[in-house]
């Protein structure tokens, strides 16, 4: 048998062995348009179980796992419609509360703790009732992820984290820049056009968490600065939210693809 050389798949027409790149070590084989289940070598029959204990077979857990994940991405995709929004508006208040602050400066650096005043004041409850609206959706996303991390380790997908640690990895400082951005590309298959959608989900993402900080900065300068860093902020997070509910269904999408075409 010859394998051939290189581990991207070859022009239409052209079957061949390749190296998996689902990562497995083997040789899997290209029809000339798609991937085949078939790797060299192939698998050793496993020994029947010397016990009468029965385990469930490898293919009904996948389905069962993939259905606990729809049920989780859809309670997270209901959850990023009101994600957005909030954070939008919370980024608005926050850019009026910033001038506030700002104004204030002086007293607090005394060691002074001024109440809040006029409409820093009156949108003060206002933004509380976002944070929470916005904590929530966010343990619903995070809660999906766990599951799809579960269903993409029982499918053989290749992975840098454990699934708690995938889904855990928003609250780690400094590599919560990155590590989820890969662990969520983790949940897909290597070279799968979904992996572009993560991307687009993740750069919004991070500007809009990036740019609340910045709101506090902006609150020393002119109000038109701190109203277009608002703006852009609110954008960033509406368009988050939609990619992040994109990113849900892809993802689910694509492991029930995979085990449909298994249990062929």
């Amino acid at each position: 048998m010859t394998a051939t050389s290189g581990g991207a798949p070859p022009a239409a027409g052209e079957p061949g062995w390749f190296p998996d790149p689902w990562g497995t070590e083997k040789l899997r084989w290209w029809d000339g348009d798609a991937w085949t289940p078939h790797l060299y070598p192939p698998a050793e029959p496993t020994p029947a179980p010397a016990t009468t204990t029965t385990t469930q077979a490898p293919a009904a857990v996948g389905p069962a796992a993939v259905a606990a994940e729809r049920t989780a991405a859809h309670w997270a995709r209901i959850s990023l419609l009101w994600a957005g929004p909030l954070q939008a508006l919370y980024d608005v208040g926050l850019a009026v509360q910033a001038g506030w602050y700002a104004d204030h400066f002086d007293e607090m650096a005394k060691g002074h703790t001024p109440k809040l005043t006029g409409a820093a004041a009156s949108i003060a409850p206002f933004l509380t009732y976002c944070s929470l609206g916005v904590l929530v959706a966010g343990v619903l996303f995070v809660v999906w992820m766990y599951r799809a991390a579960v269903v993409a380790k029982l499918l053989g997908l290749p992975a840098r984290r454990s699934p708690a640690l995938a889904a855990c990895s928003f609250l780690i400082p400094i590599v919560n820049l990155w590590w989820p951005y890969q662990s969520a590309c983790d949940l897909l298959p290597p070279g799968h056009p979904g992996r572009h959608v993560v991307g687009r989900w993740w750069a919004t993402w991070l500007t809009s968490s990036l740019l609340v900080p910045v709101l506090f900065v902006t609150g020393y300068g002119p109000v038109w600065l701190r109203g277009a860093v608002a703006a852009v902020a609110a954008a960033a997070a509406l368009t988050a939210a939609a990619a992040a509910r994109t990113v849900v269904a892809t993802v689910v999408d694509a492991h029930e693809a995979i085990v449909a075409a298994a249990a062929r």
